[in-house]
């Protein structure tokens, strides 16, 4: 079993939430949206990604 220490580590390394839905918005804008079509709406994105609205927000913010 790990110690907590451990669990502490791992946590410290992976990057905040919102900074893994802005790779992943831009991965759904590269891949699904072309220059004539827009993003789903932050509701959709919430539902796609499994993330708060609070999350998709500071996502769209830093993009």
């Amino acid at each position: 079993m790990e110690k907590s220490s451990d669990v502490r580590r791992v946590r410290e390394q992976r990057e905040p939430l919102y900074v893994e839905v802005k790779e992943a918005i831009l991965e759904l804008a590269r891949t699904q949206c072309g220059p004539d079509r827009r993003l789903p709406s932050e509701e959709e994105l919430c539902r796609l990604l499994g993330v708060s609205r609070a999350t998709v927000r500071e996502a769209l913010s830093i993009l």
